[in-house]
Formats: C-alpha cells, sequence, structure tokens
C-alpha cells in the first residue's frame, strides 16, 4: 500500500456524500475526521491504494436483521468501524512471511521510500501529516550503507574539484614567528 497511514487511520475513513458530478470512487480524498493534527488530509488513491477501496466500496452492503444495509465505513465489520485489526495484521503478516512487523512501520518505510525517491521534504510531510520537521525527522532512517555512499561520492567530488582556497596552517603558522 502506497501511503503513510497512522495505525487508528483506516478505522477513522468513512465514505463522504458526494455531489451527482462526481465519480463514486474519486482518486483523491479529502478527509478531516482522519487528521490527528486537525488539519484536512489528501489521500491519493493510486495503484494498489485505489484497487483496495474499490473492493471494499464493493463490499460496503452487510446484512441487518431487517434486510440489507450500507456502511458509510471504508473498513467495517456488519457496519461497524474496524477498530483493532491486531489478530488479522498478524495473519496477514504471516502469509506475506514478514512475521513481527507492525503497521507503523510502514508509515516509517513511506517516509524512507519517499525520501530515497527523491520526494520533496515538504511534500512528504505532507503525506504524512507531519507539521514540524521535528516530528518527521526520526522517521527518516538513514542506513550505513546511504552513509558509505555519501561519503564516496563525496570524496570523488573532491578528487575532481579544483583545488583552491587550501592553506597548509603548518607553513602559515611557521612565516608567521618572527
Amino acid at each position: 500500500m502506497r501511503a503513510a497511514f497512522r495505525p487508528a487511520d483506516p478505522a477513522s475513513h468513512r465514505y463522504r456524500p458526494i455531489r451527482d458530478d462526481q465519480a463514486p470512487l474519486r482518486k483523491r480524498i479529502r478527509d478531516l475526521a482522519a487528521s490527528k493534527n486537525g488539519e484536512p488530509r489528501v489521500i491519493v488513491l493510486t495503484d494498489d491504494l485505489l484497487a483496495l477501496v474499490q473492493r471494499r466500496w464493493a463490499a460496503r452492503q452487510y446484512e441487518t436483521k431487517t434486510g440489507a444495509a450500507l456502511s458509510t465505513w471504508v473498513f467495517h465489520r456488519q457496519g461497524h468501524p474496524v477498530v483493532d485489526f491486531r489478530d488479522q495484521w498478524g495473519e496477514a503478516c504471516g502469509a506475506a512471511k514478514q512475521p513481527g512487523l507492525l503497521f507503523h512501520d510502514l508509515r516509517r518505510s513511506a517516509v524512507r521510500n519517499m525520501d530515497r525517491a527523491g520526494v520533496s521534504q515538504a511534500v512528504a510531510m505532507k503525506v504524512t501529516g507531519h507539521r514540524t520537521d521535528s516530528v518527521h525527522r526520526p522517521y527518516r532512517i538513514v542506513d550505513e550503507a546511504e552513509v558509505e555512499l555519501a561519503l564516496a561520492v563525496t570524496q570523488q567530488a573532491n578528487l575532481t574539484a579544483p583545488v583552491g582556497g587550501v592553506v597548509d596552517m603548518a607553513a602559515v603558522r611557521n612565516t608567521a614567528r618572527p
């Protein structure tokens, strides 16, 4: 999934009333209820995320004692919002051969993937809902291979850069003394 959801986010998503001139599933969702910081969040539905929401749209009907009903929740169990999905998450992680993966790990991975793809920090923060650099920064994981690459690139740039302005401090000290 290509989104930076918080663990509580899926439970808060509802289908909102849509004007007649709009398609049943827009590619963008602006949802205030899904925002922890109180600012509306735009969720762009692309590829697998759009397919997931389309499947959930098709599965919004459920049975009640009086007949069929439509859930307003994207993720629901018999019309009630899914609040705790730990068991299903554990099963999915086992099936994907990723035991112990935390839902929140996907958020960290999303930030790291955006960083590696060259997405600006401002855009990444808009996607994740982070308002300040101090909140966003811990998600920017840098591994040893990236540090090694950065140093190698810098060293290569220094080798090819014209030399100028470099001063031998020992020589300066020796000539400055009488």
